[in-house]
């Protein structure tokens, strides 16, 4: 990527009286296949083959000149292992597409407020509702609303929450299966600070979590009812919900696969779906999704009905003003964390039309989803007025922006972008990533945390002095078993002692069993982990269950000295769907993790996130003291 000389300007999107900058491209009432054309249906069709995805949903909406809505849909494959057909209509997991929503709902929240259509009173003290209230305004006192950062907790606003500027980062192991939306909100005053909170943007879950309690604490509804009443309903949504049991009674849920071809369940319980309807919890389908984006295309007002369903305030704050570094022809940039979408500007060479050597940007919108059997990809272009989105039964496909922005680029008449998206090969040559082991973590991260003096460490026995660049190399060339027993310091006192019961205020209790643990809890974890094949007996290693959302098992493989790789697992002893051989689902977001042991006894452990160790990574984002 390579900046030209200096040149910043302000996109300035006046969304409320948007018009489009370019003459029209779109006259008459289009034929059917207007953008799901027969090539980008063979595209679909082939990134599917080569991903081995076993169906999608695409749907495309463009607003004219004169106000009309025009809506092309296309399906492919199947949703379930009967061989149903997918259809516009199949119901797909939208993973933290979802976070597009809870904005929406905030500014219809604040707009009720401000026209005295509340239900409940604001807290003593504090008159009237905006995107800039501090939160403890919100949580008087502290026995819900409570951060490590007093500046943080003093200062954070809705819009801070939103745009996820907290200063904490998202863990994988935080939320549980059993956890409710307060649960989370209390617990936010453990986790330790990655950075300063209105500077220090991170991908923040837990405050998608906190801004959809706020909302039911402010409307006396339930956030996931608030949603249905007041965006699914009148936008038309009939078949959207955060209910994965409504979703499978209804017949329209897709199946899901993991990488490998494997079916896997619904990947949120019944239990959990109030704590992650927020982030991650929308089900909806390609048809409603249109309606969706239709809706925002159009200022926030139905189309089809002419009903206003969204302030004009949450089209500002979630589509507005952007910074722009222009860059080369072709290149482009994202930006994050803009309260819930992801800016995207693309660059298409030069205009003469417009000015003399100032490269068109192409802006948009942009919502990712990912959880277990389902992938989401959304784009909006609010200045052509088109939307697009894509919906897949499969996990982590990088094949969508390959079908999504060739739509675009077809529909704008735009230079292809094929070489920056990978569609000359479309992904026939990148192979299917594999499950992840210990060997693929952050290495220098496990490395520097072993020689770092950051915890009081005692440690019996000589430890490998060789440089890091040298031990990262030889983690990379040899392989597990020869890695560890040349190079991994030993542990300062036998692994059993390191099993037993380990209790975080933030993360809640830890049960790590080795080997020759003999409780019946263990014995269940270690029969689960041999079904598998997930037992590591070449080398000190634990293991433990943990009820969370997002992983079923840990493994502790020992990295040297008394540091950890934590690997994160969903295990499937009996299988799932009609193949009911074991199997193992890989999950994103490994940790390290770093013992303290004084006189022969295991105190605790620190707990990193290998993959974002932030500002403060000295400091372990979570401390589980040993208590059994």
């Amino acid at each position: 990527m390579f900046f030209c000389p200096v040149v910043l300007f302000v996109l300035a999107l006046a969304l409320c009286s948007l018009s489009s900058s370019h003459p029209s491209r779109f006259f008459g009432t289009p034929e059917p296949g207007w953008a799901i054309t027969p090539a980008i249906s063979l595209l679909t069709q082939k990134v599917l083959a080569e991903w081995g995805i076993h169906g999608s949903a695409v749907g495309v909406v463009r607003l004219t000149d004169t106000g009309q809505v025009e809506t092309d849909l296309g399906s492919w494959g199947i949703m379930s292992e009967d061989g149903k057909l997918v259809s516009v209509d199949t119901l797909f997991s939208v993973g933290t597409s979802s976070k597009s929503f809870l904005p929406a709902a905030m500014a219809i929240l604040i707009d009720d407020f401000a026209r005295g259509r509340n239900n409940t009173p604001l807290p003593s003290g504090l008159d009237v509702l905006t995107w800039d209230t501090r939160i403890r305004e919100l949580f008087p006192g502290h026995s819900e609303w409570a951060l490590q950062n007093p500046n943080a907790q003093a200062n954070v606003t809705i819009r801070d929450a939103l745009e996820q500027r907290v200063g904490i980062q998202s863990n994988p192991l935080f939320f549980g299966r059993e956890d409710k939306p307060l649960d989370v909100v209390i617990r936010l005053r453990h986790l330790v600070p990655l950075g300063d909170s209105r500077t220090f943007t991170s991908v923040s879950h837990e405050t998608f979590t906190l801004a959809a309690h706020i909302i039911t604490t402010l409307s006396g509804i339930p956030y996931t009812q608030f949603a249905q009443e007041r965006i699914f309903s009148p936008v038309g949504m009939s078949a959207t919900t955060f209910s994965g049991t409504a979703a499978t009674r209804s017949g329209l849920l897709s199946e899901g696969w993991n990488e490998h071809g494997r079916r896997v369940p619904h990947w949120l319980p019944d239990t959990a779906e109030e704590v992650m309807a927020g982030s991650h919890g929308l089900i909806s389908s390609a048809h409603d999704l249109t309606k969706w984006i239709a809706v925002l295309l159009n200022h926030g007002v139905n189309p089809g009905t002419n009903e206003s369903v969204l302030p004009c305030s949450v089209l500002v704050e979630t589509l507005g003003s952007r910074h722009v570094v222009l860059l080369e022809p072709n290149d482009y940039i994202e930006e994050p964390n803009l309260m819930g979408w992801r800016d995207t500007m693309y660059f298409y060479g030069y205009d003469d039309d417009i000015v003399s050597n100032i490269i068109v940007v192409n802006w948009a919108a942009e919502s990712y989803g990912s959880v277990p059997g389902a992938r989401t990809h959304i784009v909006l272009s609010p200045s052509d007025k088109l939307g697009v989105v894509i919906l897949m039964n499969g996990h982590m496909i990088p094949g969508t922006p390959t079908i999504i922005h060739k739509i675009i680029e077809d529909l704008l008449y735009l230079p292809s972008n094929a070489s920056r998206l990978g569609m000359s090969n479309i992904v026939a040559e990148t192979p299917i990533p594999q499950p992840l082991s210990w060997t693929h973590i952050a290495q220098e991260d496990a490395i520097d945390l072993v020689d770092s003096t950051s915890l009081d460490v005692t440690d019996k026995v000589p430890e490998d002095n060789s440089p890091p660049e040298q031990r990262l190399m030889t983690i990379n060339t040899q392989t597990e078993t020869s890695w560890y027993s040349l190079h991994a310091g030993k542990l300062s006192v036998p692994l059993e002692q390191f099993a037993g019961q380990y209790a975080s205020p933030a993360f809640g209790t830890l049960t790590l069993c080795a080997l020759n643990s003999s409780s019946d809890e263990c014995a269940a974890v270690l029969r689960d982990f041999a079904a598998c094949g997930e037992l590591k007996e070449h080398m000190p290693a634990l293991y433990a269950a943990w009820p969370g959302v997002f992983v079923s098992h840990l493994r502790w493989e020992h990295i040297g000295n008394n540091a950890w790789s934590v690997v994160p697992l969903t295990l499937y002893p009996d299988g799932f769907g009609r193949d009911r051989t074991p199997f193992t689902d890989s999950t994103e977001g490994e940790q390290v993790a770093e013992c303290v042991v004084r006189e022969d006894h295991v105190l605790g452990c620190g707990l990193w996130d290998a993959g974002q160790p932030g500002p403060n990574a000295t400091v372990a984002d979570a401390w589980f003291t040993k208590f059994a």
